[in-house]
């Protein structure tokens, strides 16, 4: 090609070097789909008109149509929207035909969804039209919902989808009670995962960071950033009211984590004492009022068993903010002088347990039994004899909850011992902690079946002038007090060879021609 001298104007643009035919465009897009095909996620390629030839492209191509550069941009940028869009689904596909599986936790992401109750079925399903039966959100790491059938309000569960994420909950939550792991895809209250984050980002920190765990941290990393970001705003409000001693009563749930101790007051003796905490929701009453209502656990006996037993615990509605310490229950970490308080319950924690059994004692206190579901106070101050079995005899019906230990306890001596039960010595101060606040027995001055409190309960002073005075010789004396202290040596092995005759011991003493027994 000659160049063009200095000076020369350039040349027309001759419209022929840019004109291509069908044919040449159709080379030219060829050796584009094998680039594109290159550089663009493989997908299988939609049913598109302009990639098949036409009787009307045909009749093109044979009368050898100009074709400008713009139609074959055209073309070219059709082609790659088409190469990024998803596959149409097949028009010959029936509603009623089975959807592909989906792998389980595939994707990195979860799902909200909506679980309300269907009167036709008489079960939960989820609120959506178009889902198909089956597990429709395997794919997904976790889902949350529900809507309850009556009262309409929103439950938020955590429905765990991820193996991975499941066998790090089983770990973290192990020792947290009324929650079951043991399923294959285990449902979680959202609230319980609130409670434990410190703990999840924990055992996130112990993971490894190889293709082992790579995984389970990933899901790790879900849940704990999806928690955080739903609870940014209640953690907002939380720790300013923690920080001043202060809660509102919608925040009663973020107050109370599963395992804690609780304190709180005998409802008949006002004496104080404690629980651990297991899980509370709002209740309302039958007057309407609401009220939070926490399910709690202790130690205590039955007669017969030494072991774990429940109890409810309430604190009612309130407006705006109250000080901690001064509700109905509270955790005992809030309390002014938690360390005098957890001292002194811990002894009577162990003087609860030297009480098991028969003992013949003095108490000076409140004391109290239901009657027909109405608490009645009393005042005692005499001698008093504690049998817990021998209470529940006479007393079959008695309200107050009875021991329920089908993994617990200790018995004492002569009755068989429960399996993968207490021993009372391997008691640790936890455990001391949150025994019962009162013991059952018979109060021999007021003539009534009541429960005592174990802090005041006391032994009995003996006074030994009586036995001093007695007019009889040193040997016979000594052979009197032998006599006692083998009959009430807890070691002596009795036999009743005449029925019913029992433990007694009657000696008769004669002064002159009086006798006296």
């Amino acid at each position: 090609m000659a160049l063009a001298q200095p000076g020369t104007p350039p040349s027309s643009p001759n419209q022929s070097e840019h004109i291509a035919t069908w044919s040449n465009a159709h080379q030219f897009i060829d050796v584009l789909k094998a680039i594109v095909d290159m550089q663009i996620a493989s997908a299988p390629a939609p049913k598109c008109a302009c990639f098949h030839t036409s009787a009307e492209s045909q009749t093109f191509q044979a009368s050898a149509q100009p074709l400008t550069v713009d139609h074959l941009e055209q073309l070219i940028s059709k082609l790659i929207d088409a190469k990024s869009k998803p596959p149409e689904a097949s028009k010959d596909a029936k509603p009623g035909d089975p959807q592909p599986e989906t792998a389980r936790a595939s994707k990195l992401e979860f799902k909200t969804v909506n679980e309300v109750w269907n009167e036709k079925e008489n079960k939960y399903k989820i609120e959506e039209s178009s889902i198909a039966k089956g597990s429709t959100y395997d794919e997904y790491v976790f889902v949350r919902t529900r809507i309850d059938k009556d009262t309409k309000e929103l439950t938020f569960y955590v429905d765990v989808n991820s193996e991975e994420l499941r066998d790090i909950l089983r770990e973290v939550l192990k020792d947290v009670y009324g929650v079951s792991l043991m399923e294959d895809k285990p449902s979680v209250e959202r609230n319980l995962l609130y409670h434990y984050l410190p703990e999840l980002e924990s055992h996130r920190s112990s993971l490894r960071t190889d293709a082992v765990d790579a995984i389970s941290t990933k899901h790790s990393n879900l849940l704990i950033d999806c928690i955080k970001e739903i609870y940014m705003p209640t953690t907002q409000r939380l720790l300013p009211l923690l920080k001043h001693g202060e809660i509102t009563y919608d925040l009663l749930p973020m107050l109370f984590k599963p395992n804690t101790t609780v304190y709180t007051t005998c409802l008949g003796t006002r004496k104080p004492r404690c629980v651990t905490y297991d899980s509370g929701e709002e209740k309302t009453s039958k007057s309407k009022a609401k009220y939070f209502s926490m399910d709690c656990r202790y130690f205590d006996f039955d007669g017969k068993t030494f072991g774990k037993t429940s109890t409810t615990l309430i604190i009612s509605n309130f407006r705006g903010t109250k000080r901690i310490n001064t509700l109905e229950a509270f955790p005992l970490k809030h309390h002014r002088d938690e360390i005098r308080v957890k001292s002194e319950l811990i002894e009577c924690g162990r003087k609860f347990v030297s009480l098991i059994g028969t003992h013949h004692c003095y108490s000076g206190g409140e004391a109290f039994f239901m009657d027909d579901g109405d608490l009645i106070r009393v005042t005692v101050d005499s001698r008093i004899m504690i049998d817990a079995d021998f209470f529940w005899k006479m007393n079959p019906n008695y309200s107050r909850p009875r021991a329920d230990l089908a993994e617990t306890g200790w018995r004492p001596p002569g009755s068989h011992r429960v399996k993968g039960g207490v021993e009372l010595a391997d008691l640790k101060e936890d455990e001391l902690l949150i025994c019962c606040p009162t013991v059952l027995g018979f109060s021999l001055g007021e003539k009534l079946w009541v429960e005592f409190a174990v802090a005041d309960i006391e032994d009995i002073k003996w006074s030994p002038s009586p036995y001093d005075c007695l007019s009889i010789s040193d040997e016979q004396r000594d052979i009197i007090m032998a006599l006692v202290e083998a009959h009430v040596n807890p070691r002596m092995v009795f036999d009743d060879f005449v029925t019913g005759k029992g433990k007694g011991l009657i000696m008769l003493l004669q002064y002159g021609s009086t006798p006296f027994l």
